[in-house]
This record gives structure tokens, C-alpha cells and sequence, in this order.
């Protein structure tokens, strides 16, 4: 058996090499590679990106969404078929400032604002 004393210095450096390691873990994660090109095969990445106070970015379609107290969305009749995402326009989604709205593919049916309907 180990004593106490010794069983404490083993553990402390044990946690020291994990807590190293987690640290080079994040710096890489930090510092990688660009993710995989968009499915639509440019070779591009779209960056989606929004900043401010209630500002909202998406990838592709923004549809039937209620944002705000009481904003309600009602159910809409059967469509032929939905949009696709727009994964063939190239460039970023950017929202900056408040209530700004950014979307790459469609924005329909959303209520934005408190006690709104659509």
C-alpha cells in the first residue's frame, strides 16, 4: 500500500498533466482549420453571425417563428413544398445591432415583435 502522503503528490500531477492537456485541447479547437465546404460544392464556408440586443442570423430559411411576449403564429394550410435552404448563395449571414434579422434563405410567417400575430 501507498500512503497517504504519497497517493496525494500522484494525484495532484496527474491532475496537473489532464488540466495541460485539456488546455492544448482548446488552443487547437481555437486555431483549427476551416470547417468542411458548404453542401452546395462552391468550396466556400458561410459564416452565420449576429450581435446586438434581440438580433437573429440563420443559415437558410427563417419560417414560422414567434419571437416576443405574446407573439403568436398561426398554423398555415399545407404547402406544395417547403423552400429549401439557400446553400447555392455564397457569402455570410450577418445580423449586427438591435433587432436586426439576417437570413440566407427565406424570412416568412414571424411574428417579431411583443403581442404580434401572423
Amino acid at each position: 500500500m501507498v500512503d497517504l502522503d504519497t497517493a496525494d503528490r500522484a494525484a495532484s500531477v496527474v491532475g496537473a498533466a489532464l488540466g495541460v492537456v485539456g488546455l492544448l485541447v482548446s488552443v487547437y479547437a481555437l486555431f483549427r482549420p476551416s470547417p468542411s465546404p458548404s453542401p452546395s460544392g462552391t468550396g466556400t464556408t458561410r459564416r452565420v453571425r449576429s450581435r446586438g440586443r434581440r438580433a437573429m442570423a440563420a443559415g437558410g430559411n427563417i419560417n414560422g417563428n414567434a419571437f416576443g411576449t405574446r407573439a403568436t403564429v398561426r398554423p398555415s394550410a399545407p404547402t406544395a413544398a417547403p423552400t429549401p435552404p439557400a446553400d447555392d448563395v455564397e457569402g455570410d449571414v450577418q445580423a449586427f445591432g438591435r433587432d436586426a434579422l439576417g437570413a440566407a434563405g427565406g424570412i416568412s410567417r414571424n411574428a417579431f415583435v411583443d403581442n404580434s400575430r401572423a
